[in-house]
């Protein structure tokens, strides 16, 4: 199993709307759109109404009422760059990434500016398979906003795809010192380093990542496969049980290796 490097969406509208408790709590969820309806019913041409309940409604899960509203506050402002830009990341999560591409661009042209719109298409791009067009996009969000520590991420991320070790680790290291606390960046520099050999260096990015987030459970599959590769086969399997408990669905991914990651794997076998 070849660890697969992380793509982060960086400045998620959605997630920078919401907090926990709107996604846990079904209560404060009707609450919010009980205000939000009601400030539609009270001003029905407003779309910043349409777009707070567009936000409501993609943190609890209706992507379908949320593009509605999105949708229709684009009906009432067609030059708003950041609607166009929330319902891009929408229609992205949802793997509608022709839409997506669409509203990024039409983004972009309204707002040259938007970085944050260039480094989601540049997501939507690598989703589709056009890594060059994807590195385009993250390197001119760069240009636009060079201390933004995603965006550093993401083109390391299309980099170490691309086969570009050497400018993954470069984009993983500008991350890591604009922002020593992200978890993304340390386990991609891991994945990264264990390609050019450093397993070492490797290892330490991975304890590093898991250190940040203790529910990471690609840094604990990162680090269980390249354990099993040096034969810590006692370690391999804890990292990888510990990895299918915080995400049951890569239990399936993870089968073949939990009940075998106490002993060496097969010659050709995934490593």
């Amino acid at each position: 199993m070849t660890p697969q490097i992380v793509k982060v969406a960086p400045g998620d509208l959605v997630s920078e709307f919401t907090t926990p408790l709107l996604r846990r709590f079904s209560s404060v969820v009707e609450g919010a759109l009980g205000e939000a309806n009601e400030a539609i019913r009270l001003n029905p041409i407003d779309a910043p109404g349409f777009i707070y309940r567009a936000k409501i409604r993609a943190a609890s899960g209706d992507q379908l009422g949320a593009l509605e509203d999105c949708g229709e506050a684009i009906r009432l402002q067609p030059e708003d760059a950041m609607t166009l830009t929330l319902r891009a990341e929408i229609r992205r999560k949802n793997g509608e990434m022709e839409g997506a591409l669409d509203d990024y661009n039409e983004a972009v042209r309204l707002d040259r500016m938007n970085a944050r719109a260039l480094s989601d298409k540049g997501l939507a791009r690598r989703a589709t398979g056009d890594i060059e067009g994807a590195l385009a996009d993250f390197s001119q969000a760069i240009q636009l906003q060079p201390t933004w520590a995603d965006a550093y991420v993401n083109r390391g991320a299309a980099r170490g795809e691309k086969g570009d070790v050497e400018g993954a680790l470069e984009d993983c290291n500008e991350a890591i010192r604009l922002d020593p606390s992200c978890p993304v960046a340390f386990m991609n520099r891991g994945h990264a380093r264990r390609a050019k050999g450093d397993v070492e260096g490797a290892l330490e990015d991975y304890d590093r990542a898991i250190l940040l987030k203790p529910d990471y459970a690609q840094a604990f599959i990162g680090r269980g496969t390249l354990r099993s590769a040096k034969r810590d086969f006692e370690g391999a399997k804890a990292d990888l049980t510990e990895a299918a408990r915080l995400d049951p669905e890569k239990v399936a991914v993870l089968r073949d290796w939990l009940p075998s990651a106490a002993k060496p794997r097969e010659p050709g076998a995934p490593g």
